[in-house]
């Protein structure tokens, strides 16, 4: 019986031993099962985590095209905006080109309408001198005639002539001077 009791106790110590080696067995693979679940939870963490950053990264993605669809079309109309400005200036420059030669013109023009009216001036001023001529001597034919009623036919013709060259001329100066103001 002693060496059943022996037996026994030599297997109850086994059998602790073994339970001790179980139970930290089953203590091991709890934290491992814990920590399994741990890293499972983290896999899903991290599953979802990746899956927000892949919607983030096509979010963004699109955001870039849209950006440099907007940067192209913002380069397009920098280029137009430079190009209608070159435009503008050289339809500026013309402009004041233009302006120029006008205003030289303008002066131009105020001189030679001066000097014209100058020549108006001395035209009307030796029309006056022709027809206060023409009156004195109009004045003189008249004298002559009352004194010298008794001269002949051909003098008188002569005097009718010279008065007739003297109204031709004032009417053809007096007609220059009025197309010459005009």
């Amino acid at each position: 019986e002693q060496v059943a009791v022996e037996k026994l106790t030599k297997l109850k110590d086994s059998l602790e031993s073994e339970l001790e080696e179980h139970e930290t067995m089953v203590s091991e693979l709890t934290e491992q099962v814990e920590c399994c679940i741990g890293a499972e939870n983290m896999v899903e963490k991290l599953t979802d985590s990746n899956l927000e950053l892949e919607e983030k990264m096509l979010t963004m993605a699109n955001e870039l095209s849209d950006l440099e669809a907007l940067r192209d079309c913002y380069e397009e109309l920098e280029e137009e905006r430079m190009a209608t400005e070159r435009e503008l200036r050289e339809e500026l420059e013309i402009s004041r080109n233009t302006h120029f030669q006008l205003t030289k013109k303008i002066e131009e023009q105020g001189e030679q309408n001066n000097d014209l009216q100058g020549v108006v001036m001395q035209f009307r001023s030796y029309v006056n001198q022709l027809q206060a001529q023409l009156k004195e001597t109009q004045a003189q034919l008249s004298q002559d005639r009352e004194e010298t009623e008794g001269i002949d036919e051909e003098k008188m013709q002569q005097f009718a002539q010279m008065r007739a060259q003297l109204l031709e001329q004032s009417k053809t100066v007096s007609t220059s001077v009025s197309y010459d103001v005009d």
